[in-house]
């Protein structure tokens, strides 16, 4: 699957990185509540490196990732996310983490605006535009909605098939 192959991937980086142990949960980044990742917080020490392929791997949010790293360079842990750089307590890394992570919440809210915008502007200038999902007619009764639900199909074959998307 993609996910596996972006795990090995991040896996692959870091071995040759030098990384001496990896911890690795696979979970969808709105929680830090994880038990490996609690696991690699309550084990690492000062003296100790945290090697991560990017920052946005651990947490979800830039308030988040700043909030873990003035934790960590506290303790005495340096932070090495290897799209950026290493992170420790020093006043110059701790400022370029602070800009980094305001540029990182503005990008973050960018889409936002903008797809407000864009329902803004139909509502104005579309009479045919609703809001919300638009409504997929099915029949129950049709054979492969009957064969999914005997569980004689994966669902992925019937939506596709259906032509409806995995999120309706």
């Amino acid at each position: 699957t993609q996910t596996a192959v972006h795990l090995k991937r991040q896996i692959s980086a870091l071995s040759a990185n030098g990384c001496e142990q990896i911890f690795y949960d696979i979970c969808s980044g709105i929680t830090m509540d994880t038990p490996k990742f609690a696991s690699l917080l309550s084990s690492i020490q000062s003296g100790d490196t945290l090697m991560i392929t990017s920052l946005d791997r651990i947490v979800s949010t830039p308030v988040d990732v700043f909030g873990l790293i003035q934790e960590l360079v506290s303790k005495g842990v340096c932070v090495h996310a290897l799209n950026i750089g290493k992170i420790d307590n020093t006043p110059k890394n701790m400022l370029t983490t602070r800009v980094m992570m305001i540029f990182a919440e503005y990008d973050r809210e960018m889409p936002k605006d903008r797809t407000q915008a864009g329902r803004e502007w139909k509502r104005k200038n579309d009479p045919d535009y609703k809001e919300g999902r638009h409504e997929v007619p099915f029949d129950i009764n049709n054979p492969m909605i009957q064969d999914y639900l005997k569980g004689l199909i994966p669902a992925t074959k019937c939506y596709r098939t259906l032509g409806i998307k995995k999120t309706t």
